[in-house]
């Protein structure tokens, strides 16, 4: 059993910024739309999410279930 913790930031940027990550920290990164993640993170399969470790999915349930969230999704696209 791993002991660490998980945090999870939710922001906004623009679409076309440069992600800047640590390399040795982190295998891969990608752009995904927030309606879309949360909605994989609810399905038995998340394609196109399927490569997407099980914590981020663990943690975009949780986060879908707060009120935050929940009115951010709410909105128009």
């Amino acid at each position: 059993m791993e002991n660490e913790i998980c945090p999870v930031y939710v922001g906004f940027c623009d679409s076309d910024q440069e992600i800047v990550f640590n390399k040795e920290e982190v295998e891969a990164i990608t752009w995904v739309s927030s309606r879309a993640f949360f909605k994989a993170c609810d399905q038995a399969t998340n394609t196109p999410f399927e490569l997407f470790s099980p914590w981020s999915l663990m943690e975009g349930r949780l986060l879908k279930a707060t009120s935050l969230i929940s009115q951010l999704l709410r909105k128009p696209a």
